[in-house]
């Protein structure tokens, strides 16, 4: 199984360099269809998306990330979002503790 990111601009480009599959979007419409495309997906286990364009999609996502199991969808701050500040693969390995 893989990951799979939906991304805005800014945010995509360390998990380009991380072998990530990566869409970028930018609204909502767009946001929607590559959602509905990668669910459809076989071999995606763990879907990543950005805060920036989970909030296009808010109603979608709550309801997503509790009724599907498979795949697992995380939410993940998007680039220059105050926080904890951390790389692809901090990220990765906390979240779900996998190392890439």
């Amino acid at each position: 199984m893989k990951f799979f990111c939906i991304s805005d601009k800014e945010s995509s480009l360390g998990f380009k360099f991380s072998g990530i599959e990566v869409r970028e979007v930018s609204e909502k419409n767009e946001a929607k269809e590559v959602m509905k495309e990668v669910l459809n997906r076989k071999d995606i286990g763990i879907i990543l998306i950005t805060k920036k364009v989970s909030s296009l999609i808010k109603e979608e996502m709550d309801k997503l990330i509790y009724t599907h199991h498979i795949p697992l969808i995380l939410e993940i701050p998007s680039k220059g979002e105050k926080g904890e500040e951390m790389n692809v693969r901090e990220f990765l390995k906390k979240a779900v503790g996998i190392r890439i």
